[in-house]
């Protein structure tokens, strides 16, 4: 009893230099993905010293966002893919669903309609894209979809949210990995969709009502128009 004694009284005294940490992070105005990253490099001799006095946490190395720029890398090539003449921009998605019902399941809120908002970018047949996936790579916690979305642009490459998922499907599905990692296709608005391919061979087309953070390792389609 006296040693689990001793140790709920050591608990107690890191989580009261841990409280400590936290009401002098608040006066330094940290953010929270600072204070995450201030964690991740706290070890055990650091609250010790703290408890003993003989360690300073003005030592400890902030992580500091605004030095970097996000970085991305291509993480597939999916080559180029051409729009079939078949094509019908106004029903591409309700199109899409009836064809690979079997394969894809296609949520309430991918729809023609959404698209109109979401999108905002007509496609006709014969339209040719040159495909990639990339990856966030960087050292930031996260970046913001605004963040990609600036890339994409700024790259020349085009927001065809899930009109491009659905083309990107139906031509090159073959050489996407299958795993559980999400798949992100950005439209111009805060709706996107993101394609769920899980080892049952199911893939997923949902879609979420905002724009959120996204880890390292978040990856995303880019579609970049080829012309003649």
């Amino acid at each position: 009893m006296a040693e689990n004694k001793n140790v709920v009284e050591m608990l107690g005294e890191y989580l009261a230099s841990l409280s400590e940490l936290i009401k002098k992070w608040s006066i330094w105005g940290l953010d929270l993905k600072k204070l995450l990253h201030v964690l991740h490099q706290l070890r055990k001799d650091d609250f010790i010293g703290l408890i003993e006095k003989t360690h300073k946490i003005e030592k400890i190395h902030l992580y500091n966002s605004e030095k970097k720029n996000p970085e991305f890398k291509i993480l597939i090539d999916l080559g180029i893919i051409t729009v079939p003449d078949d094509y019908v921009d106004e029903t591409c998605i309700s199109d899409f669903s009836k064809k690979f019902h079997r394969e894809v399941f296609v949520a309430n809120l991918v729809s023609d309609e959404n698209l109109k908002e979401s999108c905002g970018i007509k496609i006709n047949p014969g339209d040719r894209f040159h495909v990639y996936i990339y990856e966030f790579v960087t050292d930031y916690l996260s970046v913001s979809s605004n963040n990609i979305r600036n890339f994409l642009k700024k790259n020349g490459f085009v927001l065809l949210e899930s009109k491009g998922v659905a083309l990107a499907y139906s031509q090159k599905s073959e050489l996407i990995p299958k795993s559980r990692d999400y798949y992100y296709s950005f439209g111009k608005s805060g709706y996107y969709p993101i394609w769920l391919n899980f080892q049952s061979k199911i893939f997923f087309l949902a879609g979420a009502s905002i724009d959120g953070d996204h880890d390292k390792g978040s990856v995303f389609f880019a579609f970049l128009p080829v012309k003649d």
